[in-house]
Order: C-alpha cells, then structure tokens, then sequence
C-alpha cells in the first residue's frame, strides 16, 4: 500500500478506466465539463495502483483493457472492499453479453453501451453516486 486515501471528499471524484485514449478522454471531459473532479487510468493495473492511494465516489470502466481487464479490477476491488461500503461501478462496452454477466457476478452497478451519449452518461454518474451503497457480504 502507498500509504492512506486522499481525504479529499470522494463523492464528486470519478475515476475513469479504459485502455482507449480518445474514449478515456470523451467521458473524462464530459464529466469535467459538469463539475465532477476526474482521475483516469488505462486499465485495470493502474485503476488499482490509483485506488490505493485515492478515494472515489464511482468507477466508470471499460470491460475489455490492454493492462488488465474490468474482471481483474472488479476482484480486487470486492477483495479490497469485502467488508465495507462498495464503491458502485458503471461499466461500459460494446459488448452486452459481457456486460450482463460481470454485471451480475461481480456486483456492477450498471452497465452502459458503447458508444455513450454525453446524457445518458451523466444520468447513470448521478445515480449511482446517489444510490445506497452496498455492503459487502
């Protein structure tokens, strides 16, 4: 470990992960351009490195990453996070069937297709940072 999160409050802090610099960039300026404070990583590698030093209010991550995949992410973050508040994750791809399932087994919170309007972004980010976080089991 890298030593504490941020104190930083993280329920305006979004971290987003994709292994594509021009989809990273899109949903990163989106969400910068309505307010939220955004971290971005290029797979699940660096995600992880991330969240071991900063705290977030919600992932936004790509399912298929050249550094790790959104299952190695997911993992981790229900091995880090097995008994405490869940950090909700809105997974992206343009895959559905993929997306469907990592949704159901590893605790998503939902699942947007690629690519995403700037709209639909934004609602699924207000919802989820406004849902009841889960507990671990």
């Amino acid at each position: 470990m890298h030593g504490p999160p941020s104190d930083r409050p993280q329920s305006d802090r979004i971290l987003v992960v994709s292994g594509e610099a021009g989809p990273r960039a899109a949903l990163r300026d989106v969400l910068a351009a309505n307010g939220y404070d955004v971290l971005q990583a290029d797979g699940a590698v660096e995600a992880i490195e991330l969240l071991r030093r900063e705290r977030v209010g919600l992932i936004v991550s790509d399912t298929r990453m050249p550094k790790g995949s959104a299952r190695d992410l997911l993992n981790w973050l229900n091995r880090a996070q097995a008994k405490g508040e869940r950090t909700p994750v809105v997974l992206t791809s343009d895959q559905c069937e993929v997306i469907e399932y990592l949704t159901c087994q590893l605790g998503v919170s939902m699942f947007l297709t690629q690519p995403i309007e700037a709209s639909v972004l934004l609602k699924a980010v207000a919802q989820a940072l406004t849902a009841p976080l889960k507990k671990a089991n």
